[in-house]
């Protein structure tokens, strides 16, 4: 059966993330194929992704200027990768996308478009 899949990209500029990206796929297999799919793509998908700002309720603010941004820390973010948060940053997204309620997913980081999925995502520290 096809089914719309997403891989997901976190942006990370210096180690602040402000905006992520999100490239959409309809393919059909198992969720097995369709994982793959998404893990081999991921590179790929980021060429073609849409950008999209966080959600209302990430906000960061610099305690120099006072300035306010809708950001979230890399390092507080990767603490969230691997937990059902982690899919909280592409929320707006994901409704702009009118994407399923549980959709199926890959999520990357993006490190200075180095984009790195999976296992490789979460061990890396600036």
């Amino acid at each position: 059966m096809e089914e719309r899949i997403f891989n997901c990209y976190a942006v990370i500029e210096g180690d602040i993330i402000r905006e992520v990206a999100v490239a959409e796929f309809t393919i059909g297999g198992t969720d097995d194929e369709k994982e793959a799919y998404l893990r081999e793509n991921a590179e790929r998908g980021f060429e073609t992704a849409e950008f999209f700002a966080l959600p209302e309720n990430f906000v960061l603010t610099d305690l120099f200027s006072d300035e306010i941004q809708n950001a979230i820390p890399w390092i507080f973010y990767r603490r969230m990768l691997g937990t059902a948060e982690e899919i909280m940053i592409f929320e707006r997204a994901f409704q702009a996308l009118d994407a399923p309620l549980e959709p199926m997913i890959n999520i990357s980081v993006v490190f200075d478009g180095l984009v790195l999925s999976g296992e490789k995502a979460m061990q890396y520290q600036e």
